[in-house]
């Protein structure tokens, strides 16, 4: 493809976008917070998902998340379901939230089926 002389790349391969980080996937550090609450389980979690505080869980919004409470509700949405329904859950903020929320089950269970698929590579 190319644009007023510039050669613009059609799609990047997935090996150059993991060696500029990604922000979908929690680093090791943020992995390692992830904590089920006192008395509950993973069954109990998804009935929960929007009454229970984020830091209960110990997940932090990152700081350079512009939209904080579009992150809040992915996570919440992922801890409750698997299915992106709605043109606004394709946003970077939402979207970001609801991978998180896949990976926080797959620290418990990776079998689950609310967990991500694949194997678990954080990032550094």
């Amino acid at each position: 493809m190319k644009r007023s002389g510039k050669i613009i790349p059609f799609r990047k391969k997935p090996t150059e976008l993991l060696s500029q980080g990604n922000a979908y996937i929690p680093s090791t550090s943020e992995f390692e917070r992830f904590t089920l609450p006192h008395r509950r389980t993973l069954v109990h979690l998804k009935g929960v998902a929007d009454s229970i505080g984020l830091h209960d869980l110990g997940v932090e919004i990152p700081k350079h998340c512009v939209h904080k409470d579009r992150f809040e509700e992915g996570f919440r949405h992922g801890l409750k379901t698997n299915s992106l329904t709605d043109i606004k859950m394709l946003r970077k903020s939402f979207a970001w939230g609801f991978c998180w929320a896949k990976y926080f089950y797959k620290k418990f269970n990776p079998n689950h089926p609310l967990a991500c698929a694949g194997a678990f590579k954080a990032k550094g």
